[in-house]
């Protein structure tokens, strides 16, 4: 099993590596439609950008997917629970990209805001894992602030892209960041049990 844990983590790694292509892809598609930033629901770019959008959410869930799997099978119940939860808000960031046209871009950002609601208890969950080192635990938490103020200009009424794109800019980005790094330290840890699991059973043939 532990085995099969290492060759798992290289995919997660890849999955958490991939969730960058939107945010990488969005500042070509800038370059390339100027009125993207302006105007994004109106704009020539946009069914670009979501596709994007859609790639790096698909490689999100599939990462957290897999990690709540391999989590629950190490017995790790809590953040296992909360890479889960992830997915399921992840999963509903990307239906909002449905609704994004000229006629209710409102609409969209209220269904995002619904996937906050599991997103932020589901990253407390995961800042829970124990053999995160504590500032690894802490970034998770404060990767959720950002993504907080969009709660409250939502609820301040202020639903317009222009509103929430420089917040939700940092907030994607420390996301980004702390997924990656998660993904880089998962592996480590998986690689480190598998290795430990084989020691074990080279010590045992020895004994006998």
């Amino acid at each position: 099993m532990h085995r099969k844990h290492q060759k798992i983590s290289r995919i997660i790694l890849i999955c958490f590596i991939g969730i960058w292509i939107y945010f990488i892809g969005f500042a070509v598609l800038n370059m390339i439609y100027p009125d993207l930033r302006d105007n994004y629901a109106g704009s020539a770019g946009l069914k670009y950008s979501k596709m994007l959008y859609e790639l790096s959410e698909s490689f999100f869930i599939l990462g957290c997917t897999l990690t709540g799997t391999v989590f629950a099978e190490l017995g790790e119940t809590i953040p296992s629970s909360g890479f889960t939860m992830l997915a399921i808000a992840h999963g509903i960031f990307f239906s909002s990209t449905f609704e994004i046209d000229t006629a209710d871009y409102g609409k969209a950002v209220e269904i995002f805001v619904a996937g906050l609601l599991l997103f932020m208890p589901a990253m407390i969950m995961v800042s829970n894992f124990r053999e995160f080192p504590k500032w690894m635990r802490y970034l998770g938490i404060i990767s959720c602030l950002p993504f907080v103020m969009n709660m409250i200009y939502y609820f301040q009424g202020r639903i317009d892209p222009q509103s929430q794109e420089p917040v939700g800019a940092i907030a994607f980005f420390l996301l980004n960041c702390t997924t990656t790094i998660w993904g880089f330290r998962i592996g480590k840890i998986l690689r480190s049990n598998a290795k430990a699991v084989d020691a074990g059973q080279e010590n045992r043939e020895i004994n006998r």
